[in-house]
């Protein structure tokens, strides 16, 4: 076997193994349920197991939500965990949902293995009956880090608390990329809840101010 063959099988090797190292079974034990999941005019979706690679969409392997990811970098492939991978380039990300109710609180919460996500370009652009608009995504919650052996990198769970109150927006896309080569996308999950409505806002403020009186005429 000439040397330019056994190069090429070894950088094959090299590649799957990091892959298979980077490609464990998904995890959501990490990701923090919201409060509000499984209330009335609420939704989620979880994704745990990816089925496409680049240019195809991603649905939900459990939840409610009319939601989908997909992958924009043609070098990226399945890892046998059923992790997006891409040794070569960054990945580029986009999940679109449609909550079909107008959007007050977004949970948006990613688990990576290997390089990080780009924290500073993470953006969410949002449609509604009288317009649309794009808002930047504060910086996370970090839930969970550990350093992996190996081949390196982190495993790294964080946790983006959004809020769309006052767009009306139904529908929204989140975006979001590697910061370099070398990120799987492990799992990610993704809880919504309605506006509430000024009557109900009102009547639990009036509550809230009688419960006070209450209190204040015991102590006198």
């Amino acid at each position: 076997m000439n040397p330019s063959s056994l190069i090429k099988r070894g950088l094959a090797a090299l590649c799957l193994t990091s892959a298979t190292a980077l490609g464990l079974s998904a995890s959501t034990e990490h990701f923090a349920v919201p409060d509000f999941r499984g209330d009335p005019d609420t939704a989620y979706a979880v994704w745990s197991v990816f089925t496409e690679a680049a240019d195809a969409p991603n649905t939900p392997n459990e939840g409610n939500l009319d939601a989908a990811i997909t992958q924009f970098n043609p070098t990226a492939f399945l890892t046998g965990g059923g992790n997006i991978y891409s040794f070569a380039e960054p990945l580029e990300f986009e999940l679109a949902a449609d909550a079909g109710f107008e959007v007050g609180a977004v949970v948006f919460q990613t688990r990576t293995l290997g390089t990080v996500l780009d924290l500073d370009t993470i953006t969410i652009d949002w449609t509604g009956p009288d317009g649309s608009g794009s808002l930047s995504a504060p910086a996370p919650e970090l839930l969970f880090s550990q350093m992996l052996g190996g081949f390196g990198g982190e495993d790294l769970v964080y946790r983006w608390d959004l809020s769309l109150a006052g767009t009306q927006a139904t529908a929204f896309t989140i975006n979001f990329e590697a910061a370099s080569s070398s990120l799987s996308l492990d799992a990610v999950s993704l809880d919504v809840a309605i506006v509430p409505e000024p009557a109900a806002a009102a009547v639990l403020l009036g509550l809230a101010t009688v419960l006070v009186v209450l209190g204040w005429r015991r102590k006198a």
